[in-house]
């Protein structure tokens, strides 16, 4: 017999000395000392690539990838007890693993990821993230008519997380950062934004932007008559014109009525 062989051990004493003895076929006999190695006890390297920790994901379905190094070679990479495909990437020598992991709902997740190689060592971090899916709610108050040279208005924002930024014209006028615990804290809450107005029409873009980076966008137009008797609002406007309409189709059905009876 040529070459080297293995024989594992149990319960030795450290100290102890392996005598290991050859006999062949002829009854030759050789006798050497054992060279007794200590078992692999390094534990694989794991790295995960995506989701980042704390990051935000705008689709419930989340990829899970990195990759793991380890002499004695990969066994299985798991997420949360569900295997990942494993693929040994002979031009960096890593075993690269990937997993979609799929949610109900949005929120703040946590996850298990761990590594196992072919002597049972193990590897185990956790990683934290998000998931957002929906933008934010956007509600602009305000009067549609007014003589004075500014006007303040009200923006009704309602997202399932709290971190918001309000923008009007490019303008960052309102900052509302992520709070702890995370993911336990929605946000409902009502913006006064002061606008300069010049005579005649104005328009401003407001445009909410939330955690997952989705916008909200919508357009506030309000018009400044100097002769204006009085400031009107978008209420008054819907009850003048209701009026309006009622005293049209009156007077058309009193026409028709003259004509049968006049």
């Amino acid at each position: 017999m040529n070459g080297e062989k293995e024989h594992p051990l149990s319960d030795i004493d450290p100290d102890a000395t392996i005598t290991v003895r050859v006999q062949d076929y002829a009854g030759n006999e050789t006798e050497v000392k054992a060279e007794m190695q200590e078992p692999d006890k390094t534990a694989p390297d794991l790295r995960l690539i995506t989701p980042e920790n704390l990051g935000v994901d705008n689709q419930r379905e989340v990829v899970f990838s990195g990759y793991v190094t380890d002499k004695s070679g990969v066994k299985e990479v798991t997420i949360d007890g569900k295997k990942a495909t494993l693929e040994f990437n002979k031009e960096n020598k890593r075993y690269e693993f990937s997993l979609s992991v799929k949610h109900k709902k949005d929120g703040y997740y946590f996850k298990h990821i761990k590594a196992v190689d072919n002597l049972g060592n193990e590897t185990e971090i956790g990683r934290r993230y998000f998931v957002d899916t929906k933008e934010a709610k956007l509600n602009i108050k305000g009067k549609k008519k007014t003589k004075e040279d500014t006007l303040t208005v009200k923006a009704k924002v309602r997202d399932n997380f709290d971190d918001i930024n309000v923008f009007v014209d490019g303008d960052h006028v309102y900052k509302h950062e992520l709070s702890e615990p995370y993911g336990k804290n929605s946000f409902n809450e009502q913006i006064e934004v002061e606008l300069e107005l010049e005579d005649g029409k104005n328009e401003f873009e407001f445009k909410v932007v939330d955690l997952a980076g989705h916008e909200t966008v919508k357009t506030y137009t309000v018009t400044k008559h100097e002769d204006s008797k009085e400031d009107e609002g978008e209420e008054g406007n819907e009850f003048e014109n209701f009026f309006s309409y009622l005293f049209s189709k009156l007077w058309i059905m009193f026409g028709k009525l003259w004509t049968v009876f006049g």
